[in-house]
């Protein structure tokens, strides 16, 4: 729903105002959400804290914003990712700027015919 994507994001810039300092002192510039799946089923992956270099810190995500971020992304992901060859996405926090991004992708299989003969 519009409403709550709207207080999700809200809320999350919110947070990332309030605790930027503490975030680039721990050298995180990116918390990345991520979600997956295929053959019908859909996964939340965790939310992983990313130097500017995009390698992982060692830094612990507070679970009502590791929630918010699950939400999110569920709300943001493309409908039908999780179908056939499946998909996935992430959700960005961006520490520095205080924007968020999605970015999804899923998987499809191309035929190509060959020749048709009759005998």
């Amino acid at each position: 729903m519009q409403d709550e994507r709207g207080s999700t994001i809200t809320r999350l810039k919110e947070w990332m105002t309030q605790n930027q300092t503490a975030l680039k002192g721990a050298g995180v510039a990116i918390l990345e959400a991520s979600y997956s799946g295929s053959g019908d089923e859909g996964n939340f992956d965790g939310v992983e804290a990313l130097s500017g270099d995009e390698l992982p810190r060692d830094y612990e995500v507070p679970t009502e914003i590791e929630t918010l971020l699950e939400a999110l992304a569920d709300d943001l992901a493309t409908p039908g990712y999780q179908n056939n060859d499946g998909g996935g996405g992430q959700v960005r926090l961006i520490v520095d700027t205080g924007m968020i991004t999605h970015e999804s992708y899923y998987y499809s299989v191309e035929r190509n015919a060959d020749e048709y003969r009759e005998f």
